[in-house]
């Protein structure tokens, strides 16, 4: 018999993880976020920080440097999250 285990928002947090809003908010407060308009209003209309790397993604050759600052903030955030969780 297969097995499947579905899971809900909020998953994460059994172990300290972040909900995407939190995501959301430390991506915001990026200071490389900050310091570009464009990927911080993306961020603040798309109110989902997934939907808008998808975006850039489609678009990368019309702004490729705008989805090279979103995805550097991601792997900082995580990699944050990770050293506070005591994963490192």
């Amino acid at each position: 018999m297969r097995r499947i285990l579905l899971t809900g928002a909020g998953f994460s947090k059994n172990w300290g993880g972040p909900l995407a809003s939190e995501v959301l908010r430390s991506l915001i407060a990026d200071q490389e976020i900050r310091a570009n308009p464009s990927i911080r209003a993306l961020l603040l209309n798309d109110k989902n920080y997934e939907v808008t790397l998808s975006q850039l993604q489609a678009n990368k050759t019309a702004d490729p440097e705008s989805l090279k600052v979103l995805e550097s903030a991601i792997l900082r955030v995580f990699s944050e999250m990770t050293e506070v969780a005591g994963f490192v």
